[in-house]
């Protein structure tokens, strides 16, 4: 897993070759990886190199987290630069390639099938532009690409992999932060039927999936985490070493058997480990097996921004309390929240209504509020989160009341470059300032989609009749460009 090297041509998909969503490239990319397979038995791939994680606890955890970074002069074709690595019965890896595709910069995300598990993996939830499909080769399995968002060069990204129980299985959810905006993504949500299948960290490593050792492939990685057994642990060392059986006599990287490095380096954003692969300067400068150190006194969490609302909205629909809301994305994504209903400010006392879920894309929900009596009089609603890094974020209130929230069928948001309105007729109208890429996604409240759409628009203004392609009942719209920009969580009522 990570360790094991493309030898034929049954091996070679998992990481080369990803057509869900691009059949018509079907026959083209079959025709590479046969090139591939002959070029591979050459042996120039670039040698495959491992930075194995080394925490103070040995305990299965529930979350993992690396930061890693492509230097330009470390970006090379056909390259795989995994940051997140674990066994355990839902084993699996994480991070971003340099692929052939229309020179993608994709994230990927892949869970092995492992005896334990009582069926196969299944997609639950995906992001803007993450597909899934499942993989043979090194073992089968669900994998997950996103060509869309994309990486940038001499950028620090934040890859999270958390899982949590639900009944007798384990999710696995995989989430970004982009270094340049801040702002976090969710790109995958996965089911392991498995219960309490907890990450063994392993390690991160750079592999040349095709013949490419002439290029130098370089990784840089720093401030892993380990969340295991309610505490977090820094990763403070790790052991670099190459593939021996790349550079044996006969091996896929032996004619570039000298050319890997490891170790430490700091520049200005401070210390990281970085490997280096292929490349004909490239030379050693550390025995082939070293332990690296970087000390980390004095932290002891990961210090990311906590999950904050940026807008929160309660409507009363008949006996039903419509909630939505949208996340500041510059801070963490929630995992879990609880929704309350109180006759007081404070908020004390047993709570009128209350609905609680571990769902960490969702962005609107519904209570039961028969038991309120429908007068001028007030209520308050308490929202309660704990975020995907645990942080259990300070309670927002807001109050509501028969007659009072938002306008039924009128909604309105403006984020950055997109403005989407929801007039009283049912008509969408998006006021698009970019010429790109978007999806339109309506769904009911408990997560059924009626209709998702991809178009490409140019900047203008565009309307789309909803409430004639919906029954009567309470709906959610939202609008993504390809960029992850989003207007989401609109909340309607369809009352015909």
């Amino acid at each position: 897993m990570g360790q094991k090297h493309f030898t034929s041509f049954a091996s070679i998909p998992h990481s080369l070759v990803f057509l869900k969503g691009i059949k018509h490239n079907y026959l083209k990319w079959n025709i590479i990886c046969i090139i591939a397979i002959s070029s591979i038995q050459a042996q120039n791939s670039a040698p495959s190199s491992h930075f194995s994680f080394r925490f103070d606890n040995n305990t299965r955890g529930e979350i993992l987290i690396n930061e890693v970074r492509i230097p330009s002069s470390g970006v090379a074709m056909y390259t795989y630069y995994e940051s997140l690595g674990w066994s355990g019965n839902a084993g699996g890896y994480g991070g971003i390639q340099e692929h052939p595709y229309n020179n993608g910069k994709p994230y990927i995300f892949s869970i092995w099938d492992n005896p334990a598990q009582s069926d196969s993996i299944k997609e639950v939830d995906v992001g803007f532009g993450t597909e899934t499909e499942s993989f043979g080769g090194e073992g089968t399995g669900l994998k997950s690409m996103n060509f869309v968002l994309g990486w940038e060069p001499d950028v620090w990204y934040a890859l999270v992999a958390r899982c949590w129980p639900v009944g007798t299985h384990t999710y696995y959810a995989y989430f970004v932060r982009d270094g340049t905006s801040d702002i976090w993504r969710h790109l995958v949500t996965m089911d392991v039927s498995a219960e309490n299948a907890l990450m063994s960290p392993s390690s991160s490593f750079i592999e040349d999936w095709s013949s490419t050792g002439a290029n130098a492939r370089e990784t840089n990685i720093r401030k892993a985490w380990k969340y295991a057994g309610g505490n977090w642990y820094p990763m403070e060392s790790g052991y670099y070493s190459v593939n021996k059986n790349d550079i044996e006599p006969g091996g896929r990287s032996y004619n570039y058997r000298t050319n890997w490095d490891g170790g430490i380096k700091e520049d200005a954003t401070g210390k990281y480990y970085y490997m280096i692969s292929g490349g004909a300067s490239t030379a050693p400068t550390c025995d082939n097996g070293t332990t690296f150190s970087i000390p980390r006194p004095g932290e002891i969490a990961p210090d990311y921004p906590s999950f904050n609302v940026a807008t929160l909205h309660a409507k009363v629909s008949g006996t039903d309390l419509i909630v939505s809301w949208y996340r500041d994305s510059t801070t963490l994504p929630l995992l879990t929240y609880t929704f309350e209903v109180f006759n007081d400010s404070n908020c004390s006392g047993t709570a009128l209504a209350s609905v609680s879920k571990t769902e960490p894309k969702r962005g609107a929900d519904t209570l039961d509020i028969s038991s309120l009596t429908p007068d001028s009089k007030k209520y308050f609603l308490r929202m309660s989160v704990t975020d995907i890094l645990v942080n259990e974020v300070i309670p927002k209130i807001i109050p509501f009341g028969y007659g009072v929230g938002i306008t039924q069928n009128s909604a309105s948001y403006s984020y950055n470059r997109l403005n989407i309105r929801l007039d009283n007729h049912g008509t969408l109208q998006f006021s698009v300032l970019k010429n790109s890429n978007y999806t339109l996604s309506l769904r009911t409240l408990n997560g059924s989609e009626i209709i998702r759409n991809k178009m490409r628009l140019s900047a203008g203004i565009q309307s789309i009749k909803l409430l004639e392609r919906c029954s009567a009942g309470a709906y959610i719209v939202s609008i993504s460009e390809e960029s992850g920009i989003t207007g989401r969580n609109i909340v309607f009522y369809n009352g015909k």
